[in-house]
C-alpha cells in the first residue's frame, strides 16, 4: 500500500525526477519489507521450536537472539571493471557464488540488469542498489566474447547471454570426509586421490576465505595458508616460499587467487614438501 501511495503521489506531482525518486524508495520498502518478513518468519519457527521441547522460559531469550542477529550482506559472487572507453566487463567470478551458478563468466560484456542498460560503472552501482537483496532474482544480460581468454576488444564477437541470478548469502561452505593434510605421510595418498585433493583444495579455499567472498585475496593468504597447513607441514615452508607460491597462483596479477589457482598452489605446495621432507629440511 505505501508504494502504490509513492507512486500515485510522484505520478500525481509528474516531474521524471520525483517520479523516478518515487521508485527507488518503493524498492526500498519492499526490500525492508521482505527482510521484515523473513525475521519474525524465523523468530516464529525457532519459538515454536523451542515451546515444542518444554523450553518456554527461554523463548524469550531466542527472540532477542534473532532480533539482535546480524543480517547477512546480499552476495552476487563477481566484480566489475571498465577502463576509458571501454564496456564494463565481470571478472572474479566466485567459485560456487551466484553468478557462477547462473552461468556468469569472466570477461562476459555487461548489457542490462534488470532492464537498466548497463555503460558504465555508475550504471551498474545504481542498478545494484535497486535490485541487489537476498532473495532477489535478477535478469541480467551480457554479451559473451567467443574467445574469452582474450581480453574484449570493440568488434570482437560476442553472443548474447541471457542468465537470471538470484542474490545470495555469504555463508562458509563446511564439507564432509575431507581426507586429511597435517603430516607428510598425509601427502601422497592425497596425490593419488583426485576427489579426496579436490575435497582437501575445497576446505582450504574455504577455511582461507576469511571475509567470504569467494576469492583469496593476497592477505588472506599470506595470514591463513601457513595456518590452514598446521605447524608440521608450514615448518617446511618459509616466508620467501609462500611469497612464491603466491605469485604463481596469482599469475595473472589479479591480487586474488579463485579456487583453480589455489589449487595450482596447493599442489606445487605438496610437492615442494614431499621435497623439503625428503632432504630432511
Amino acid at each position: 500500500a505505501r508504494q502504490a501511495a509513492l507512486r500515485s503521489a510522484a505520478a500525481a506531482a509528474a516531474p521524471a525526477c520525483l517520479i523516478a525518486a518515487a521508485a527507488d524508495a518503493a524498492t526500498s520498502i519492499a526490500r525492508a519489507e521482505a527482510e521484515a518478513k523473513a525475521r519474525a518468519e524465523a523468530q516464529a519457527r525457532l519459538i515454536a521450536a523451542v515451546r515444542a521441547a518444554g523450553l518456554a522460559a527461554v523463548a524469550s531469550a531466542v527472540v532477542t537472539a534473532v532480533a539482535l542477529a546480524p543480517v547477512p550482506p546480499p552476495w552476487i559472487g563477481f566484480l566489475v571493471k571498465q577502463r576509458k572507453g571501454k564496456p564494463v566487463i565481470i571478472e572474479d567470478v566466485a567459485h560456487d557464488g551466484p553468478a557462477e551458478k547462473c552461468g556468469l563468466q569472466d570477461g562476459d560484456v555487461m548489457v542490462s540488469i534488470a532492464g537498466d542498460p548497463i555503460r558504465t560503472m555508475k550504471d551498474f552501482w545504481r542498478s545494484m542498489k535497486k535490485h541487489k537483496y537476498i532473495g532477489n532474482i535478477i535478469p541480467v544480460v551480457v554479451n559473451r566474447p567467443k574467445d574469452p581468454s582474450m581480453s574484449f576488444q570493440d568488434g570482437d564477437e560476442t553472443a548474447e547471454v541471457t542468465v537470471e541470478l538470484e542474490v545470495g548469502i555469504k555463508r562458509r561452505t563446511v564439507l564432509a570426509n575431507v581426507p586429511p593434510l597435517r603430516t607428510v605421510a598425509d601427502i601422497l595418498p592425497l596425490l593419488e586421490d583426485a576427489a579426496g585433493l579436490r575435497l582437501v583444495v575445497k576446505s582450504g579455499f574455504s577455511t582461507i576465505d576469511d571475509d567470504l567472498s569467494g576469492l583469496i585475496s593476497d592477505e588472506e593468504f599470506k595470514t591463513g595458508f601457513r595456518e590452514w597447513l598446521g605447524p608440521e607441514l608450514s615448518g617446511y615452508l618459509t616466508n620467501e616460499d609462500v611469497e612464491d607460491l603466491w605469485t604463481k597462483g596469482d599469475e595473472d596479477e589479479s591480487g586474488f587467487l579463485k579456487i583453480a589457482e589455489f589449487e595450482i598452489v596447493v599442489k606445487e605446495t605438496l610437492s615442494t614438501l614431499i621435497d623439503r621432507a625428503a632432504q630432511g629440511r
